[in-house]
């Protein structure tokens, strides 16, 4: 393919967003060293190496294969990093430098697909005018040639995400309007949620009037001097293993809560809806 892939401008702003990945995990908690940041490592460091790998092959169609799924890797970054920011495991700030990297890469790899998918339009279709007007009579169909990797990539995103739905409670606000409050409680509540996923259950959040505290977690200090709070039903909160909301910190009975769950505060309500089944519209 002439070029190197060492002069790819795509690979060069992949490698060093790795590079910059790397660093800010650094600060990531200890216990995420297996799980999220092990997710993130392997999803950042799948750009730069499909596009070498695809660099590497005999004919643009390869490449394009190995492109997409550069490109799905990308996304997938995209979301851990979000992620990551909602769990305050990394500030706005660096956030927004990543997504702008992300941006940038996502620009320059659509339009070396393209570039890339044209000419082979071209190549194609020159190779086929010429392959028709030799076998006008020939009556045999030449089977086409398969190429699962993008169609496998799309069904797993989407059974990934119907997973997510069937399995994880969705929390929400009643009101879109930003209210640091809101998106503080929302943000912590997400955290304990997590941080029961990755621990085998039993975290939990107990509110008060005017704040909460958090149940078996070590790494953040007890909230207070919020505006009026009326707590759920069910007070402590606490969550099991797979992200449920449930009535005390043993995720292996059966005492999953199976009713909405509604928090205020500021006069805005958080809501809580459990899954062991289904999927929310």
């Amino acid at each position: 393919m002439g070029r190197s892939w060492k002069d790819l401008i795509v690979w060069q702003k992949s490698h060093e967003l790795v590079l910059y990945i790397y660093g800010v995990l650094e600060e990531f908690p200890k216990e995420e060293k297996y799980s999220l940041v092990s997710q993130i490592k392997r999803a950042a460091i799948s750009i730069p190496t499909n596009i070498v790998e695809g660099h590497s092959k005999n004919s643009n169609k390869e490449f394009l294969k190995f492109l997409y799924i550069s490109r799905g890797s990308l996304e997938e970054v995209k979301y851990l990093l979000i992620l990551s920011r909602d769990l305050n495991y990394i500030s706005e700030e660096i956030y927004q430098k990543l997504e702008e990297k992300l941006s940038k890469i996502g620009m320059l790899l659509n339009n070396l697909i393209k570039s890339i998918d044209s000419r082979t339009t071209s190549t194609t279709h020159n190779t086929n005018t010429t392959r028709t007007t030799r076998t006008t009579h020939n009556t045999h169909t030449t089977p086409k040639t398969k190429g699962f990797t993008l169609i496998e990539l799309v069904i797993v995103i989407i059974l990934v995400g119907i997973v997510a739905m069937v399995v994880a409670p969705k929390i929400s606000t009643s009101d879109i309007e930003k209210n640091a409050e809101v998106v503080k409680l929302m943000s912590d509540i997400r955290y304990v949620q997590h941080k029961s996923m990755v621990s085998g259950g039993g975290k939990g959040i107990d509110f008060t009037s005017n704040g909460y505290k958090f149940i078996d977690i070590k790494d953040k200090e007890d909230v207070s001097g919020l505006s009026a709070i009326t707590p759920p039903s069910q007070n402590p909160l606490y969550f099991d293993y797979l992200g449920r909301p449930d009535t005390d910190n043993i995720s292996t009975n059966s005492n999953i809560i199976t009713n909405k769950i509604t928090i205020t505060i500021s006069g805005k309500n958080i809501n809580i809806d459990p899954y062991a089944g289904g999927v929310y519209e």
